[in-house]
């Protein structure tokens, strides 16, 4: 018995970010990833029982976006055009540490930790998303 070969119609779309609708990362989503950033980068001083660090941890747990603990500073240019990495960073302390988080090359947030300062050089790191190559590079203060 002889079949016939049916083929169903998929619709096409395409998968990425979207740089063009002027939507943004949720603070939450920065404050977490930075957050996560610093505790493996400096270890078990971030998870210390201290009150800026506390209420670090307390916002997350309660999603509280308006919390006086943090602020996300959005790093948007009018040209927000696709570069195939993503980059974290310890900016170091102006007055308060700052971590800047860069997604897909021009997604870039500055997060305070606003009662929170960090003793240790600034440092970032990049990954590269077409080659998987990492890199990590130390700057002075």
């Amino acid at each position: 018995m002889g079949g016939a070969v049916v083929a169903i119609s998929q619709p096409t779309f395409e998968i990425g970010p979207d740089f063009t609708s002027g939507e943004t990362l949720t603070p939450l989503v920065a404050l977490k990833t930075a957050y996560e950033f610093s505790v493996l980068s400096f270890g078990a001083a971030m998870l210390e029982d201290k009150p800026p660090l506390n209420d670090i941890r307390r916002t997350l747990l309660e999603g509280d976006a308006s919390s006086p603990c943090f602020n996300v500073e959005a790093m948007i240019t009018q040209d927000r055009t696709y570069e195939p990495f993503h980059g974290i960073a310890f900016e170091g302390n102006k007055p308060h540490a700052v971590i800047q988080v860069r997604l897909f090359g021009s997604l870039a947030y500055r997060v305070h930790f606003t009662a929170l300062a960090i003793d240790f050089r600034p440092f970032g790191y990049c990954h590269d998303l077409n080659t998987g190559e990492e890199a990590m590079a130390f700057r002075d203060p």
